[in-house]
C-alpha cells in the first residue's frame, strides 16, 4: 500500500485485488449474494478516498475493516431501516384482532392448572403482577414485603411456573 500510495499503479491494482478478495470472504456470512459486490465496491471507493490517511507502518487489513465496518452499516441502514418505516401499531390493528389475548389471563388452562401448584406467596405475587398489574413496589407495600423479596418470590415463582409448565 505504501507504494500504491507512492504512485506505483501495479502495486495498487495488487493491494486492491487482493482488499476485494479478503472483503468478500468476510461479507460472505453477513450479505446476500446479490448484495455484496456493490458492498464491496463502495469499500474500495471509500479505501480510495480515505488512501490518504492511511500510516504505512501500521497493517492493512485493520485499517481496511474499520472502513468496511462503517459502509456495511451504512448498507445495513439503508436496507434494513426501510422496514422501520412499515411497522405497524399494535392499536391501529385492534379491530383485525378477534379478542384482547392479555386481558383475561384466567382463560388459559395451564395458568389454572399450574398457578395452585405454587406456593401461596408466589401465587399472590404473580397475581397482583400480572392479573392486576401492579408494580414491585406496589405488590411489596400490600404484602409487606421488601421490594427485594418480592423480586426473588417473583423470580423462583416464574421458574417453578416455566419447569411445571415443561412437564
Amino acid at each position: 500500500m505504501a507504494s500504491a500510495i507512492g504512485g506505483d499503479k501495479r502495486a495498487y491494482d495488487l493491494v486492491l485485488q487482493a482488499i476485494s478478495s479478503r472483503l468478500l470472504a468476510a461479507l460472505s456470512k453477513k450479505l446476500p449474494p446479490k448484495d455484496r459486490d456493490d458492498v464491496v465496491q463502495e469499500i474500495l471507493l471509500s479505501v480510495h478516498k480515505a488512501r490518504h490517511t492511511y500510516e504505512p507502518t501500521r497493517p492493512l487489513m485493520p485499517w481496511v475493516m474499520a472502513i468496511a465496518r462503517y459502509r456495511l452499516s451504512d448498507y445495513w441502514r439503508k436496507h434494513y431501516g426501510q422496514a422501520l418505516d412499515r411497522t405497524v401499531d399494535i392499536d391501529d390493528m385492534k379491530d383485525i384482532l378477534p379478542t384482547d389475548v392479555t386481558k383475561d389471563l384466567d382463560t388459559s388452562e395451564d395458568i389454572r392448572r399450574i398457578m395452585p401448584t405454587l406456593p401461596q406467596k408466589q401465587q399472590e405475587i404473580l397475581d397482583l403482577m400480572y392479573r392486576q398489574d401492579k408494580s414491585v413496589q406496589e405488590v411489596a407495600g400490600l404484602l409487606n414485603m421488601t421490594v427485594s423479596a418480592v423480586k426473588v418470590a417473583a423470580h423462583r415463582g416464574y421458574k417453578a411456573f416455566r419447569k411445571r409448565l415443561k412437564e
